[in-house]
């Protein structure tokens, strides 16, 4: 099944959990779309529909320029909690 990025949509996508009242967490990503591609967030959550069960479409999708890192290179999901905290 490909992905995001297997399409040339996407040069990365990270997907967290995201705080959720109802259900206690829900899917969110990141996304950083491939040069000049043009994607909403409607866009991405059918894409993952029309490929995955309904429950693994992301209810917060937001696109970003370049994913926080840690100090080993890896991608920093505190910082991106962080940033869903703060939204």
């Amino acid at each position: 099944m490909p992905s995001l990025v297997d399409v040339d949509v996407a040069v990365a996508v990270v997907v967290v959990a995201a705080p959720d009242r109802l259900a206690g967490e829900a899917v969110a990503a990141f996304v950083i779309l491939a040069a000049d591609v043009a994607a909403s967030e409607a866009d991405v959550r059918r894409y993952v529909r029309e490929r995955m069960a309904d429950s693994a479409a992301p209810s917060i999708v937001g696109f970003v320029e370049q994913l926080p890192r840690n100090r080993t290179g890896k991608t920093d999901k505190l910082d991106l909690d962080e940033r869903l905290a703060a939204a």
